[in-house]
């Protein structure tokens, strides 16, 4: 939420007559109501993006799709094969326009980058009626990043963008703010990569 004036003005400069739609909120999921505090959000699975999307790519507009910060639903309690369920079905309507989509994996390796101690901490702060154990998470994660590899594997149309986890702040599951631009940088650069646009910087 952060980076996206910046990024969608990065990428309305290097391909003219862009126009966005977005599902923006702290703490959204996919597939399970989430958001933070007193404020929740519709699931993006069940939200109006998606229409206003498919409107749009039924009007001959070209379409590309960004999947990103995927993880909040394991932290709600969303089993993995359901998420997985969840994207799959997301990536298989955004194929049937035509798109190009891309993905970025769960940057956090629970059991490597944070020990039981930061994860109930974090679990406390951010998903504070989360039941997940530290052992549920770190098993989720490696599936449906597992699932996100093997599908960008199958599809030339689906992209992965890998290697984020070099962005990460102290908390492990956010990018540093000193970082956060050149972690959108990559993103962007990456996505007009992909559809054939030299980028300005």
């Amino acid at each position: 939420a952060r980076a996206y004036s910046a990024l969608t003005r990065h990428l309305s400069q290097n391909i003219s007559q862009s126009q966005f739609v977005n599902a923006l909120g702290p703490g959204r999921g996919y597939c399970a109501r989430g958001g933070l505090l007193n404020f929740t959000y519709t699931p993006i699975g069940e939200c109006r993006v998606m229409k206003s999307v498919e409107d749009f790519a039924q009007q001959g507009g070209r379409v590309a799709v960004l999947l990103t910060d995927i993880g909040n639903d394991i932290m709600y309690g969303v089993p993995e094969q359901s998420l997985i369920e969840c994207l799959d079905s997301l990536i298989e309507k955004s194929l049937g326009w035509n798109a190009e989509i891309f993905l970025t994996s769960i940057h956090v390796d629970v059991s490597r980058d944070m020990g039981k101690t930061t994860f109930n901490l974090l679990k406390a702060v951010f998903y504070p009626k989360s039941t997940v154990t530290f052992y549920q998470a770190d098993s989720a994660v490696k599936k449906v990043n597992l699932y996100l590899q093997e599908k960008s594997q199958q599809n030339e149309k689906v992209h992965l963008i890998s290697g984020m986890g070099t962005y990460c702040g102290l908390d492990k599951i956010h990018y540093s703010l000193l970082k956060s631009h050149l972690a959108w940088s990559c993103v962007a650069n990456e996505m007009l990569l992909k559809l054939d646009v030299a980028t300005t910087g």
